[in-house]
């Protein structure tokens, strides 16, 4: 059983390669069509785009260079160490809630201000709020943490903004 799901976990490691491939592709072919700028330096619009293709493919190169090493200790016989108990669902829960939950309050965020729920920076002072409590547990010591760190960072980005780059966000 315990080698199925290890043969598995390297399958759908082999997938999420794959898939940072293919997303690389699509951003480089976009960042492609971007039209130069007229006062092209060497450094246009497309820079970046294809600086994080370039990115993604060697995030892939990574994860499939180690999958690989673990085919190379199952077929040596040597134990993973990162080996869990329990279920292959409970596993996959266990691994994937967070970056789904940050998803739905991604989505929330998103949608708070695509809707006018909220204005921009409530939105993602309360945004960063609940990530934090996500990602840190909820305590006395995370709450104030989270608080005091979604406030400093929205009132930061909205001074940058509003007085160095002289630009109103929504």
């Amino acid at each position: 059983m315990a080698e199925a799901e290890r043969r598995l976990g390297r399958w759908v490691d082999r997938g999420v390669a794959l898939g940072l491939v293919v997303l690389a592709a699509v951003v480089w072919n976009s960042a492609a069509a971007i039209p130069p700028s007229f006062l092209d330096t060497g450094f246009g619009a497309d820079y970046l785009p294809k600086l994080l293709a370039v990115v993604l493919v060697v995030l892939a190169l990574t994860l499939l260079a180690e999958t690989r090493n673990k085919d190379a200790e199952t077929r040596t016989g040597t134990e993973p160490s990162t080996v869990l108990d329990g279920g292959l669902v409970a596993r996959c829960w266990a691994i994937a809630r967070r970056p789904l939950a940050l998803a739905v309050l991604l989505a929330a965020f998103i949608l708070a201000i695509d809707l006018g729920l909220l204005g921009s920076y409530p939105a993602a002072a309360l945004f960063l709020f609940a990530a934090g409590l996500l990602l840190a547990g909820v305590s006395r010591r995370s709450l104030l943490l989270s608080a005091a760190c979604s406030l400093l960072v929205t009132l930061a980005v909205y001074l940058l903004f509003t007085q160095v780059f002289t630009v109103l966000l929504p």
